[in-house]
């Protein structure tokens, strides 16, 4: 059976190798990239089964990264989740509007991500 596809994009090192430890101690298959753009590239090739994007990167942020994920047909299934420091009101709109799942807040409660993907997965997988 295939593994479950992870990708995470972050423009912190520190931050991805400590997620590529955890999903992998979780069991996933992790994709890393630098920044929204490289998240796209990635995501075009390796079709991630969900994707968390920092909301704050250089080159393309996460808002930019998740729509061409979501109009593209070949990523448009990938589920996405931005990955966020700050609290702004207004990302619920964002989250909304670019089909995003839902904001994870850092700095990360690992049992929480943990439920946030099994549930996601589950949901997924529930689709015909």
């Amino acid at each position: 059976m295939n593994k479950i596809k992870i990708l995470v994009a972050d423009n912190e090192p520190v931050v991805l190798e400590y997620m590529r430890f955890v999903l992998e101690h979780w069991g996933y298959q992790v994709i890393l990239a630098n920044d929204g753009k490289e998240a796209i590239e990635k995501a075009l090739t390796e079709i991630p089964d969900i994707a968390l994007l920092d909301l704050h990167m250089p080159v393309m942020d996460g808002i930019e990264a998740c729509a061409k994920l979501k109009e593209d047909p070949k990523t448009s299934d990938v589920i996405v989740y931005f990955v966020s420091g700050s609290q702004a009101k207004d990302l619920d709109e964002d989250i909304t509007r670019y089909g995003a799942k839902g904001l994870i807040p850092k700095p990360f409660n690992f049992e929480t991500l943990q439920n946030i993907l099994k549930q996601s997965l589950k949901e997924k997988n529930k689709r015909p």
